[in-house]
């Protein structure tokens, strides 16, 4: 089965580096250039082959790794890693147990790392891979979780989504659209704030805010 999944490679991530001035162009993912990013890769050559396209693809964009974060999953161990891409962030305190405290630097950290593991779902399923949202909720004894600034991508076979039942792939579609529309009503809202931040720091008594 790992041989017959292994041969079904994934697209490209085709984009291009850099524009003129030497900067990369990735729109969607490079506002969030200085989050970190872990990778959790299912020990088949598929998979690290497209762990190694997201590598490329999130350094480009300014996202941050650290090799000694790198998570490599035996077939068949008790660590299930589903097919195709699946994408947690860090997740503030109170979003999933009340009695812990938490600040408003965890709430914004959670937010943006929210945003972030959306935009490159994203951006996956606009280039044909098999990407979702999984919100990993912290061990309760352990504390163990998804850090601070971070963004957990783990990695197993690529989904054969050709033999799949209509009502499937249908339903798939229509969770791609989804996850698109909440993406682009989160940037169309950081839009609105930032245009209110950059009004109020340049306002005057006369000053007509935006709309």
């Amino acid at each position: 089965m790992s041989v017959e999944k292994s041969s079904h490679v994934r697209s490209s991530l085709s984009f291009r580096a850099q524009n003129k001035n030497g900067k990369p162009l990735l729109p969607e993912l490079v506002p969030y250039a200085g989050i970190n990013f872990e990778l959790v890769i299912l020990n088949d050559g598929e998979p690290k082959r497209a762990a190694g396209a997201i590598w490329s693809l999130l350094t480009t964009a300014g996202w941050h790794f650290d090799p000694s974060t790198l998570k490599v999953v035996e077939i068949g161990s008790d660590i299930y890693i589903p097919d195709g891409v699946t994408i947690s962030s860090y997740l503030a305190p109170l979003r999933y147990d009340t009695s812990i405290p938490e600040t408003k630097e965890d709430v914004n950290d959670s937010d943006h790392c929210g945003d972030a593991a959306q935009a490159l779902v994203v951006f996956l399923n606009d280039h044909d891979w098999e990407a979702g949202l999984f919100q990993e909720i912290p061990n309760a004894s352990t504390g163990e979780g998804v850090p601070h600034n971070t963004v957990k991508i783990r990695i197993g076979f690529r989904p054969d989504t050709y033999f799949l039942p209509e009502p499937m792939k249908r339903a798939m579609e229509r969770s791609h659209r989804a996850t698109k529309e909440m993406y682009e009503d989160t940037q169309k809202l950081l839009k609105e704030e930032k245009q209110w931040e950059d009004f109020i720091k340049q306002s005057s008594p006369n000053s007509v805010p935006p709309r």
